[in-house]
């Protein structure tokens, strides 16, 4: 993902201060038809969301089954 406009708020919305770093970095974070909706970090061979609000339990379910992906890929 290109982030490099002048404004993220159609991306990160009210959580940019929570998604970027004083230097510019990018917390990992998940989206949801192109919004940001969770940060998320990997520990102990699994990824936890931290969601900034309710997700949808379909767009739960599909966040899930990429944080499997996550933890396969990086286990070969």
């Amino acid at each position: 993902m290109l982030l490099g406009w002048r404004s993220r708020a159609a991306l990160l919305g009210a959580h940019e201060q929570r998604l970027v770093t004083n230097n510019g970095i990018f917390r990992p974070f998940a989206m949801v038809n192109g919004r940001a909706v969770a940060v998320w970090k990997l520990s102990a061979g699994k990824v936890t969301l931290e969601p900034f609000a309710r997700i949808a339990a379909k767009d739960e379910a599909a966040l899930q089954a990429d944080a499997e992906d996550v933890v396969r890929f990086l286990s070969r």
